[in-house]
């Protein structure tokens, strides 16, 4: 009998352990519920939560059953939405171009003139003509050139075909030839500036007078000759002229060395020796002893008479001793004087 009792209360405590998987399960079993509990089997009284409303959802977002979003404001279920412009309840103007269309391409060009072509130019010129050039200069000139095809260059191909290269033909036509030019222009030619007129192919030299290339030369003295204009009526030479400018009846004596110009040697005396004294008489006698008279007769007998006349008469006479005097003493004595004797008493200067 104690046997069958213990199965019994063994059965018993087994159907009424939470743990029995056939047991009644309390719950809310409203499937519309927030809190819908699908293994309840006993719906507890008021255990069931739902939504606030039909656009909310059980955690309190938008949506419910009616599937309720967000409008543009913040609102769930509200009625705002954005316009084109995606401005919350716009009107589709804070984007509009210049023809009114909402998120349009059109603008006003440099004209004013909307959906226009007018454009400025790079000096900010409405319709204006001013370009950049290459180099990015506004109304700039610089264009594209030379052999390197670059901006503003004037490169060009040597003679060695090398674009903007260094090689150059010399005066015979050789790239990168060692042939030049003289001073006189002849290919490969030898002359030189030179001389001291400093000219091509010059070998002037300064003369003893200082002249370069002039024709100034030493005598033989020493001394130093230069040409002049010599004047055949004075006999004196003007060495203030050029040949160019001496004219006749002078005439232009341009070299040195001539036995006949009294310039030339003209510290050499008569016997030849360069400083002497020795000179030719009027005879031509050189260290000779004979003179000219006074009419210019060398040799001649002509003399200046007392009164200066060459070949006069004139002497030295009279009591007073002078010069072509014929004067006498008076009876007084004096020389020239005009006393006589008279009187009767017959006495010098009596009357």
């Amino acid at each position: 009998m104690k046997k069958y009792i213990l199965i019994l209360l063994s059965l018993l405590v087994y159907t009424c352990s939470d743990d029995d998987p056939a047991g009644p399960v309390d719950g809310c079993m409203d499937i519309a519920a927030c809190n819908y509990d699908a293994s309840a089997t006993i719906d507890s009284l008021d255990s069931c939560t739902f939504p606030a409303d039909d656009d909310t959802n059980c955690d309190g977002t938008c949506g419910g059953v009616n599937n309720a979003v967000v409008d543009c404001a913040g609102t769930c279920a509200g009625s705002l939405t954005l316009d084109q412009c995606g401005v919350c309840d716009g009107d589709d103007t804070s984007c509009e171009d210049c023809a009114g269309v909402p998120n349009g391409t059109s603008v006003d060009d440099c004209a004013g003139t909307c959906g226009g072509s007018a454009v400025e130019d790079c000096a900010g010129t409405c319709e204006g003509s001013a370009v950049e050039d290459c180099a990015g200069t506004c109304d700039g000139d610089a264009v594209v050139g030379g052999c390197d095809n670059a901006c503003g260059s004037t490169a060009v191909n040597d003679c060695a075909g090398t674009c903007g290269g260094s090689a150059v033909e010399d005066c015979a036509g050789t790239c990168e030839g060692s042939a030049v030019e003289d001073c006189a222009g002849t290919c490969g030619g030898d002359a030189v500036v030179g001389g001291c007129d400093n000219a091509c192919g010059s070998t002037a030299v300064e003369d003893c007078a200082g002249t370069c290339g002039g024709l100034a030369t030493i005598d033989d003295c020493g001394d130093c000759w230069s040409p002049y204009c010599y004047d055949p009526v004075t006999h004196i030479p003007d060495y203030t002229v050029t040949e160019a400018t001496c004219l006749t009846p002078n005439v232009w004596i341009g070299s040195g060395g001539n036995p006949s110009d009294p310039t030339w040697n003209a510290s050499m005396d008569c016997t030849g020796t360069c400083g002497g004294t020795a000179v030719s008489d009027c005879a031509g006698t050189c260290e000779g002893s004979a003179v000219e008279d006074c009419a210019g007769t060398c040799e001649g007998t002509a003399v200046e008479d007392c009164a200066g006349t060459c070949g006069g008469d004139a002497v030295v006479g009279g009591c007073d001793n002078t010069c072509g005097s014929t004067a006498v003493e008076d009876c007084a004595g004096v020389c020239g004087g005009d006393a006589v004797v008279g009187g009767c008493d017959n006495a010098c200067g009596s009357t």
